[in-house]
């Protein structure tokens, strides 16, 4: 990944696949605002996984992490070694 800016595009692009919302909303918190439920996380992981290449392991599948657009952006980094 050339740089944060576009692991972020990379990332919003793959959550909005699975839900359009998020496009809109990328600074609020994603569960609390009801943009998504726990239930979105699985789709998204999946999402993710297909667009990097990489496998999100369990230690990583927590609430925190999928709050907001930065924090998913920060895990991917963290999962590649790029953040």
């Amino acid at each position: 990944m050339d740089n944060k800016a576009d692991l972020r595009k990379k990332v919003l692009n793959a959550l909005c696949t699975v839900n359009e919302e998020i496009q809109d909303n990328q600074d609020k918190d994603l569960l609390v605002y009801g943009i998504i439920s726990s239930f979105d996380i699985v789709p998204m992981m999946m999402e993710l996984e297909d667009t990097f290449g990489i496998e999100i392991e369990a230690q990583y599948v927590v609430p925190n992490n999928f709050r907001t657009v930065d924090s998913v952006v920060e895990m991917i980094g963290r999962i590649l070694g790029s953040v």
